[in-house]
């Protein structure tokens, strides 16, 4: 029984790395804000649509 690697399979004595490489911080930060931004722009749009003739200018009525 034969315990040594075949050519290809080699190594040139370099160790593995430690652990695999993480995704940065903007995959994450994009899926904790995009809830809530989506929370707040619907929040907006239903005051906005609900209130929006008591703050518009009133009409003056012709005689």
């Amino acid at each position: 029984m034969e315990t040594s690697l075949p050519p290809s399979e080699q190594t040139s004595g370099t160790s593995p790395s430690a652990a695999p490489p993480r995704p940065g911080i903007a995959p994450v930060l994009a899926m904790f804000t995009a809830p809530w931004a989506l929370a707040v722009s619907n929040g907006a749009y239903a005051w906005a649509t609900r209130a929006g003739e008591a703050t518009a200018p009133a009409r003056r009525r012709s005689p």
